[in-house]
């Protein structure tokens, strides 16, 4: 197995162990939050995401903020995702790609810049944090409610 294959089953894994804990608890305040929709779930799941690669796995990814563009329009702002550096590329994991217009076929998205740019779909960052600077972000609020949920 390559070691892209591992990262994909990695994250496939953590999809299925986060998506039954979000809740309208842990969704951002400017969704309905239900239950298993990811939908307002991004900024938390990036957030325990990054954690969880760090702590399992040594990798260490960069929370990112911005808009996502798909065949030349907006198709969602205001929207969080990764970023991990596999030292050729910058690539983008998105574990609530789904709720993206264009790219909702695929529960998770991991791929790098370039080839999203290919397909059309543009991740545009206009914040990124590491874990550190994460900690002051009001996200910290939802993501302890999602930790308690998960386990850790």
């Amino acid at each position: 197995m390559s070691d892209v294959d591992t990262l994909r089953s990695i994250l496939t894994a953590y999809r299925q162990e986060v998506q039954p804990h979000w809740s309208p608890a842990t969704s951002h305040p400017a969704f309905d939050g239900k239950q298993g929709d990811p939908a307002g779930q991004c900024g938390v799941t990036s957030a325990w995401a990054q954690w969880k690669l760090r702590e399992d796995h040594g990798i260490y990814a960069t929370y990112c903020v911005g808009d996502v563009f798909a065949l030349g329009k907006l198709a969602l702002r205001d929207h969080c995702w990764l970023e991990i550096n596999d030292g050729r590329n910058w690539l983008v994991v998105d574990l609530t790609a789904g709720q993206i217009p264009h790219v909702s076929d695929l529960p998770i998205l991991y791929a790098a810049y370039s080839e999203l740019r290919q397909d059309g779909i543009a991740y545009l960052y206009r914040r990124r944090f590491t874990a550190e600077q994460l900690l002051a972000d009001p996200v910290q609020a939802r993501l302890a409610i999602l930790t308690a949920e998960v386990g850790r």
